[in-house]
C-alpha cells in the first residue's frame, strides 16, 4: 500500500504545471514533458444561428481539443475575437453574438489547455446579411438571392400607400433601410434621390444629383451604415441618408453608366458600361473614398455589380459593340481584383445581370438584344467555374432569385416581346413557366409561398410609353395569385414589426407599397 501512495506522489509531482514550476522530476521525465505538455490543442469552431443584423448567432467552440500529446490536459480556456482585430470579445466554450451591420467578419479562437499552452488561432470569415427590416440594394443581400423566408402571405393587391410622383426612374431598385424608402428619380426635368417615410410614403428629402438617367442609366442607390451610396455618370456619390447631404464624390472620369453597387467588407465594389470603348470593375473604400483598385477590360462592359461571398466576387461581362471579345462569368478577389476563375458564356450570351450566390453556386442570368425570350441562365461551381448546367430563360438584365430549391429568372427583352418568369429546381429541372409575368429589369423576389415579379411594354424606338403590370405568383405552379396594373419592376420586400411592406415604382414616376 505504502508503494502505490509513493508512485502516486511522484506521478502527482510530474503534473505539467508542477513540471513547469520546476518541481521534483528528473531529466527523462523533463523530456516527456517537452514532447507532451507543450504539444498545443487544437481550436475549432462551429458557426449556427440567424445570419442576420440583429440575429443571435452562435458561435460553438466546444469541438476544440487537447489530443495529440500523451500527457494532455484539457482545455482550460477559450477565447473569442469576432472582429477579427486581435482583441478578446468574449470567453467560454460557447458564445452567442449580435452583429449590428451587415457584412463579414473574421473571427478567431484560441484556445489554451491547463499547461498553459495555446493553440494557434482558428478563423472562419462569418457572413451577415441584412435583416427582414431592410433592403440595401439589389438582390437584397451580397449574394443577391432575392429571398424571403416568411410564413406571411399578402392575400390581394390592397395597396398600404401610393406615392406623389417623384420621378421613379423604371428598372431601378428602391433601397429600403432605417424606415425609408430611397428612390432613384428622373423626371425629365429633375434627377437625384428621393427618401419616402416607409410607412406612409411621404417625402422625407431630396436631394439633386446631374446626369441619373444619362445613357438610360438604370444605376440603383444602395445603403449602408447611415450612409446611401449611388453611381451617376461618372461619378461614385455618398450621402447621409438621414438628411440627404452630399458626403463625398468620387470622379472615375469614366462612364459608370447602370451601375449598381456591391458594398461588403467595407469596400463598394462597382463596374462601368462603354457602350464602345474599356469597361472596368473597381473598388472604393467607403469610409474615405479613396480607390482601392481598378481592374480593366478592353472592349467589355462590365455593369454586372458584383455579388460577394467570403472574399470573392462573382461578375459578368458582355462585349462593347463591335468588339471580339468573349461575354464571360468570372470570379476576382475582392481585396485585390485580381481574377479567380473565368469562364466563357457557353453560348455566347451577353451577362449584363447581377450574378446570385447559393451554396457552392453561382448562377448567371444572360440578355440578347436579338433573342429577348431565348437566351439562358447558368449554374457554375463558384470554386473554379465548372459548368454545372445551362436552361432556357427570358432575356434578362436583373439576377435569378435563388432559394434552398427553386431557381427564378424573369425576362423578355424591351420592345413588344412577351416576358416570362421560369422556375427550375436547383438540378436544372423544370418547375413551371409562366409567360406575360417577366420582363429584363426586373428581379422577381420569392417571399415565403409567393413569387413578385413584373411584365411591361414600350415603344422600343421611341423608348417611352411604359405599361407595367406587378403580379403574385404561387411558387408551387406559377400561377397568378393576383396583378395590379400601372406598376412594376423590381420589387423590394421588408417586414416591420409585423407587417409586410412589398414596395414597388411604377412607369407614372410613382411608389406603390403593398401588404399591410
Amino acid at each position: 500500500m505504502r508503494r502505490v501512495l509513493s508512485i502516486l506522489i511522484i506521478l502527482s509531482l510530474c503534473v505539467p504545471g508542477l513540471i513547469a514550476a520546476g518541481v521534483g522530476c528528473s531529466k527523462s521525465d523533463s523530456k516527456l514533458h517537452e514532447k507532451t505538455d507543450f504539444t498545443p490543442p487544437r481550436a475549432n469552431i462551429a458557426v449556427s444561428g440567424d445570419l442576420v443584423t440583429g440575429g443571435v448567432v452562435r458561435l460553438d467552440g466546444r469541438g476544440s481539443a487537447d489530443d495529440r500529446g500523451f500527457w494532455d490536459t484539457g482545455i482550460r480556456e477559450w477565447r473569442w475575437d469576432v472582429y477579427g482585430d486581435d482583441v478578446a470579445d468574449g470567453t467560454g466554450p460557447v458564445l452567442d453574438w449580435t452583429w449590428d451591420r451587415p457584412g463579414t467578419y473574421m473571427v478567431n479562437l484560441v484556445v489554451t489547455d491547463w499547461g498553459g499552452v495555446a493553440s494557434p488561432a482558428e478563423s472562419v470569415m462569418v457572413t451577415i446579411g441584412p435583416s427582414d427590416t431592410q433592403w440595401p440594394g439589389v438582390g437584397r443581400d451580397f449574394h443577391h438571392t432575392g429571398f424571403v423566408d416568411s410564413a406571411l402571405t399578402v392575400s390581394d393587391n390592397s395597396t398600404v400607400w401610393v406615392s406623389d410622383n417623384v420621378g421613379f426612374y423604371q428598372g431601378t431598385t428602391l433601397a429600403v433601410a432605417a424606415s425609408m424608402v430611397f428612390v432613384t428619380c428622373n423626371n425629365g426635368s429633375w434627377s437625384g434621390i428621393t427618401a419616402l417615410q416607409l410607412g406612409s410614403g411621404d417625402v422625407v428629402w431630396q436631394a439633386a444629383l446631374d446626369n441619373i438617367g444619362y445613357w438610360e442609366s438604370r444605376a440603383s442607390c444602395a445603403y449602408h451604415d447611415g450612409c446611401l451610396y449611388v453611381a451617376t455618370y461618372t461619378n461614385l456619390v455618398k450621402l447621409d441618408a438621414a438628411t440627404g447631404t452630399m458626403l463625398d464624390i468620387y470622379d472615375f472620369e469614366e462612364l459608370l453608366v447602370n451601375s449598381d453597387l456591391m458594398i461588403a467588407e467595407g469596400k463598394v465594389f462597382l463596374g462601368s458600361f462603354e457602350f464602345m470603348g474599356n469597361g472596368f470593375f473597381a473598388a472604393v473604400d467607403a469610409s474615405d473614398f479613396t480607390l482601392l483598385w481598378k481592374k480593366e477590360y478592353p472592349g467589355l462592359n462590365c455593369n454586372a455589380v458584383p455579388a460577394y461571398d467570403a472574399g470573392v466576387l462573382y461578375v459578368g461581362t458582355a462585349p462593347s459593340f463591335g468588339s471580339p471579345e468573349n461575354a464571360a462569368m468570372m470570379a476576382l478577389d475582392a481585396e485585390t481584383g485580381d481574377e479567380i476563375w473565368k469562364k466563357d458564356s457557353p453560348n455566347g450570351f451577353s451577362y449584363y445581370a447581377p450574378m446570385t450566390v447559393h451554396g457552392d453556386f453561382v448562377y448567371g442570368a444572360t440578355f440578347s438584344f436579338n433573342e429577348g425570350d431565348n437566351t439562358t441562365v447558368t449554374k457554375r461551381n463558384k470554386t473554379d467555374g465548372t459548368l454545372e448546367w445551362v436552361r432556357g430563360c427570358g432575356s434578362a438584365s436583373s439576377p435569378p432569385a435563388v432559394t434552398d430549391d427553386l431557381v427564378v429568372i424573369a425576362g423578355g427583352s424591351h420592345g413588344p416581346t412577351d416576358g416570362r418568369t421560369t422556375c427550375y429546381d436547383l438540378d436544372g429541372n423544370s418547375e413551371w413557366d409562366e409567360p406575360g409575368t417577366g420582363s429584363w429589369t426586373c428581379q422577381p423576389v420569392v417571399f415565403g409561398s409567393c413569387v413578385f415579379t413584373s411584365d411591361f411594354y414600350y415603344d422600343s424606338i421611341n423608348w417611352v410609353g411604359w405599361n407595367t403590370t406587378f403580379h403574385c405568383l404561387d411558387i408551387a405552379s406559377g400561377t397568378k395569385l393576383w396583378s395590379h396594373d400601372g406598376c412594376g419592376g423590381s420589387p423590394s420586400v421588408v417586414v416591420v414589426g409585423g407587417a409586410v411592406y412589398i414596395i414597388v415604382g411604377s412607369h407614372d414616376g410613382q411608389i406603390y407599397c403593398f401588404g399591410g
